[in-house]
């Protein structure tokens, strides 16, 4: 019996021990990549001064789409675009509390915000999360915290940096999932309610200025954006150089919604399908049901669909995806991944941008 006890308790020591180095060293993930990130950030800066030549967007498309409207056009977009692969440790935890399946999932990593740019991605999705005072872009506390733009405002600052030295961008679109899952496992992270949504409006502001396009910008002297929208999208000339923040359809995009007038906003929001408000233009349907998308795209909505999982895509998905006409197509397997070598395209294996 005495014997058994010493097992067990060396076995308990073991896990103890085995935790507390894991906790220390996944938290330690963090601090080293937002160092990366502003060594990165102070780099470009360089980068622009030393002779740079201009992306722009033509080569990214076949056709000339100054005169296009938004909605005409259709666009790759990656998903958890600021995600590194992170660490064994962390997928060998997500293994045991979830499923190891879940794990091997994880096993991604996309290009800093300014390559995607430059390779023809102009639209994004960053998962937001309050830490102390500030927000930062993370997929799942701790265990899967590898991030390419730890924190939001020096992310933005690199959008403002590319747009800043481009006379022709094509609208980048920025999709925000605001998270508040998981929150046990990093102590410092806080709820976001009425005033943090404020808060985030105001860092977008503060880095971009007119850069972001707003709500208050379309809507015009329309009774919303919806009949905004019917009498057509701006073209892409006109949103030239300009950002649109999307809030990811869900409570948030509610909360937001009641917060401030349609006037007075400065982020969009975003609804499913079943449940549209005449102000939410953009729609998330990310299941490849085609006549529904299709219907929404027929009446001028701006429709976020995904073409697979992180695992992978079929051509039929694909497919499914260009046939429905949605307009910002988000995928895993894009030019924006660091750690792939064959890309999906829309066209001709080589263009990001077509026309609906």
């Amino acid at each position: 019996m005495k014997k058994l006890i010493k097992i067990v308790s060396v076995l308990l020591m073991f896990i103890l021990v085995f935790l507390i180095v894991s906790i220390i060293s996944l938290s330690l993930i963090r601090s080293k990549d937002l160092k990366k990130q502003k060594q990165y950030v102070k780099s470009l800066t360089s980068l622009y001064e030393d002779n740079y030549e201009q992306i722009g967007y033509d080569k990214f498309s076949k056709t000339d789409l100054r005169d296009q409207p938004l909605n005409k056009t259709r666009f790759l977009a990656s998903h958890n675009s600021y995600k590194k692969r992170g660490s064994f440790i962390g997928r060998f935890l997500v293994g045991l509390g979830d499923s190891f399946k879940e794990a091997r999932s994880l096993r991604y990593e996309y290009r800093p915000l300014t390559e995607q740019l430059q390779n023809g991605i102009f639209s994004f999705e960053l998962d937001i999360r309050l830490r102390g005072d500030s927000f930062e872009v993370t997929h799942v506390p701790l265990v899967d915290n590898s991030s390419n733009s730890v924190n939001f405002k020096l992310a933005l600052e690199e959008i403002d940096l590319f747009i800043e030295n481009e006379d022709k961008t094509f609208p980048i679109i920025v999709l925000l999932e605001i998270k508040d899952d998981f929150m046990f496992l990093d102590p410092k992270l806080k709820k976001i309610g009425e005033e943090e949504l404020i808060k985030l409006e105001n860092d977008r502001i503060s880095i971009l200025g007119d850069k972001v396009y707003q709500p208050s910008e379309l809507i015009g002297n329309n009774i919303s954006l919806k009949d905004r929208v019917d009498k057509g999208w701006p073209t892409i000339s006109e949103l030239n150089n300009k950002v649109l923040f999307v809030i990811h359809a869900g409570k948030y995009s509610n909360l937001y919604s009641e917060v401030k007038n349609i006037n007075e906003q400065v982020l969009f929001t975003s609804s499913y399908h079943d449940n549209i408000s005449r102000n939410s233009v953009f729609i998330i349907h990310n299941q490849l049901n085609i006549s529904t998308i299709q219907n929404l795209v027929d009446n001028n909505y701006m429709v976020r669909t995904r073409i697979g999982d992180t695992n992978g895509y079929s051509e039929e998905e694909l497919n499914n995806a260009l046939i429905s006409k949605a307009q910002i197509l988000t995928t895993d397997f894009s030019i924006a991944r660091s750690d792939i070598k064959t890309y999906l395209y829309l066209e001709d294996k080589k263009y990001t941008i077509i026309v609906n």
